[in-house]
């Protein structure tokens, strides 16, 4: 009988302790300053969460994530499909 956990940080919505209040700040921040064709760069993106809101958030500017964990940025290019970001956003 083996010891069964929770998956690791299954609930946070992003994969650092940032509340909506801050992320939103921070989203509005960064689309504000990219222009038309600019990319975003998320540097330890996660299962990508900050970037996809920072697509969604700036149709003008297009997101590259990127990220050690084979498995989050999987999760986050099914994420980006699902919300008709996947056009505007890498994942790698």
């Amino acid at each position: 009988m083996g010891l069964e956990l929770a998956p690791l940080h299954e609930h946070m919505v992003f994969l650092s302790p940032l509340s909506e209040e801050r992320a939103n700040r921070l989203v509005s921040w960064l689309a504000d300053g990219l222009d038309a064709g600019a990319t975003a760069l998320d540097v330890g993106c996660g299962w990508g969460e900050l970037s996809l809101r920072l697509a969604a958030a700036a149709p003008q500017a297009d997101v590259v994530g990127v990220d050690l964990d084979e498995q989050s940025l999987e999760v986050a290019r099914q994420r980006a499909r699902a919300r008709g970001l996947d056009q505007r956003t890498q994942f790698l």
